[in-house]
């Protein structure tokens, strides 16, 4: 019985993919604007949430720096860059969740532009004193505070462009003129 079953699913696992296949081409062929419309939308928020990922992977990774330097007593608890890279860690973490959902992505794209502009600006301040690869970096790369601005303002634009993108379409319907003047009409009563 085992042995029917597993392979009715192996012989109808062809069959059900040449399905699915063809009903989005059906779908595809009927509306095909709306079909790439749909494929560009998906596309770009896959790309946005990894961008967004990353952000907030970069400042846990610096955080988990600093944790390790206040345990090597390197640094002292507290500073005020270190509570900055961890409000702005909160931030990417409260951004990323709007990010994933489709009524609130404008407003998380808007929080990640906050976010990113605190964790690479702050990230690699903490860092250069923390690390000696940053450190290095610093003073051996001449356009290194060009590159880390540039960054700044790539993330920046990204998710501002993001926020553009998915901002809601307002439409408005004309005004009916039955209305309007009744309305005008019971405003001069």
């Amino acid at each position: 019985m085992a042995r029917a079953i597993l392979s009715r699913a192996l012989r109808g696992a062809p069959a059900d993919l040449s399905w699915r296949h063809a009903q989005r081409r059906q779908v595809a062929l009927a509306d095909p604007t709306g079909f790439r419309r749909h494929r560009v939308e998906g596309a770009v928020s896959a790309l946005v949430l990894v961008v967004a990922s990353a952000v907030l992977g970069w400042g846990l990774f610096v955080l988990t720096r600093i944790a390790l330097s206040v345990i090597g007593e390197q640094i002292r608890p507290g500073s005020a860059t270190a509570l900055t890279i961890a409000s702005s860690t909160v931030l990417a973490v409260g951004g990323l969740v709007l990010l994933s959902r489709r009524r609130t992505r404008v407003l998380g794209a808007l929080v990640m532009v906050l976010a990113s502009f605190g964790l690479v600006h702050f990230g690699l301040f903490q860092l250069y004193s923390l690390s000696a690869t940053v450190g290095a970096l610093t003073f051996t790369m001449p356009g290194w505070g060009l590159a880390s601005n540039s960054l700044i303002a790539g993330l920046g634009l990204f998710f501002t462009a993001a926020a553009i993108w998915w901002w809601p379409e307002h439409r408005t319907a004309p005004a009916d003129t039955g209305t309007r003047l009744k309305t005008i009409g019971e405003m001069a009563r």
